[in-house]
């Protein structure tokens, strides 16, 4: 019986981290984007699949997303080289992005600046060139 409730448990708990909801088109056409511009040297984004399936479910490594939109990407520490793309100032609902201690280079993306809701920006430790766009708003 208690072997039961903990698989139940186990169940809920998972479940907990999708809300349902598949990715808007727009965003998963920007994620390919960015990932074709990265070169992932240790295959950390072999999650990140053609289909689009699992980004909002916790399949896609270091994405997060609310109601089909992404607002996080998260990949420290994970050895990616190329350049961030352009196309990541089309994740509108972008809130954080944290990139730190990869290989990263090239300019940091101008479009960064057209995100309304980014909030926190983790770039250092990189090879890239520029500074963040003074139209991020930081503040609290």
């Amino acid at each position: 019986m208690s072997h039961t409730a903990t698989l139940f448990k186990l169940v809920s708990v998972s479940a907990q981290h999708w809300d349902g909801v598949i990715v808007t088109q727009a965003d998963y056409q920007s994620l390919r984007a960015i990932k074709h511009e990265f070169i992932d040297f240790r295959g950390f984004l072999r999650s990140w699949n053609d289909s689009g399936y699992g980004v909002c479910s916790g399949g896609w490594a270091g994405i997060k997303c609310l109601k089909g939109q992404v607002i996080a990407i998260q990949l420290p520490w994970r050895g990616l080289g190329g350049r961030i793309s352009e196309k990541i100032g089309q994740l509108q609902a972008l809130r954080k992005l944290s990139l730190h201690d990869n290989v990263l280079g090239g300019p940091v993306p101008r479009s960064l600046g057209f995100l309304p809701n980014l909030r926190g920006i983790y770039l250092f430790n990189n090879r890239l060139s520029g500074s963040i766009p003074p139209s991020v708003a930081l503040d609290p």
